[in-house]
C-alpha cells in the first residue's frame, strides 16, 4: 500500500533546536532558582523522554511546572532556531507526492513564526500544536484527527519524530510506519520497530522504504 500522508514533529526534525532549547532552560532555571547544566552534552543526557522528566531531573517541583512553561513559551519565540540544512529541499520533494502535516507539543506561535520566517510553512497543510499553556494537547489525538480528515489508514501514513516519546505516541495512535531521526538531539533508544535515520541525506530513502 502506498504512502499518502507524512506527519512531522517540529523540534529536532524540521528545526535544529537543541542549543536554543538549552539556552531557554538556562533562563528558566535561573528565574525559578534552580541549576541547569551549562554543558550541552550533560543537558542532552538528562533531558529524557519529555519536559516533565527534565523538570524532575533538574529538581523543579511540580507546583512550578506551569510557571516554567510560561517562561519557556515566552523565551523560545525569541530564539533563532534554524531549519536543518537539507530539510527545505526534502520538503519540496515530498510535498509533490504526499500531504504533509506537523504535530508538535511545541508552542504553536513558535512553530508558525519560524516556519513562516524560513519560508517553509507552504509545505504543510496544517499545524497541530499547543495553542496556549492551559490547553491539553495530545499528539495521539492530533494524529487520529489527521487520519480521519485525510481518510487515510495507518499503513498509508508515516510519522517522523526524534524522541522515544514520539515513537510511543505514534504507536498509541495506531501507526506502524515510524521514522526516528537521530541527527538532531541524538538521544534516542527507540525499539527496532522504527527506522532510525542518522544522517539528513538518508531521510527520503527512509520514507520510500514504506512504499
Amino acid at each position: 500500500m502506498s504512502i499518502k500522508c507524512i506527519i512531522f514533529d517540529y523540534d529536532g526534525v524540521i528545526v535544529d533546536s537543541f542549543h536554543e532549547m538549552h539556552a531557554v532552560y538556562k533562563i528558566l532555571c535561573q528565574e525559578l532558582g534552580y541549576d541547569c547544566p551549562t554543558d550541552p552534552e550533560v543537558f542532552r543526557k538528562i533531558y529524557g523522554r519529555d519536559y516533565k522528566t527534565l523538570y524532575v531531573a533538574l529538581g523543579i517541583p511540580e507546583e512550578l511546572w506551569e510557571k516554567g512553561s510560561e517562561i519557556y513559551y515566552r523565551e523560545i519565540v525569541k530564539q533563532n532556531s534554524q531549519p536543518f540544512s537539507l530539510i527545505r529541499g526534502q520538503l519540496d520533494v515530498l510535498a509533490k507526492k504526499y500531504v504533509l502535516y506537523i504535530v508538535s507539543a511545541t508552542f504553536r506561535k513558535e512553530v508558525e513564526t519560524k516556519l513562516k520566517k524560513h519560508e517553509i510553512s507552504i509545505y504543510f497543510k496544517k499545524i497541530y500544536a499547543q495553542k496556549k499553556i492551559t490547553d491539553l494537547f495530545r499528539k495521539v489525538d492530533a494524529i487520529k484527527d489527521i487520519l480521519k480528515t485525510e481518510k487515510v489508514n495507518k499503513d498509508e501514513t508515516v510519522y517522523i519524530g526524534d524522541m522515544n516519546s514520539d515513537y510511543e505516541r505514534s504507536k498509541e495512535a495506531g501507526l506502524n510506519n515510524i521514522i526516528i531521526i537521530d541527527y538532531g538531539w541524538g538521544n534516542t533508544i527507540t525499539p527496532d520497530q522504527a527506522i532510525k535515520v542518522n544522517k539528513q541525506e538518508d531521510l527520503l530513502k527512509a520514507i520510500e522504504h514504506f512504499n
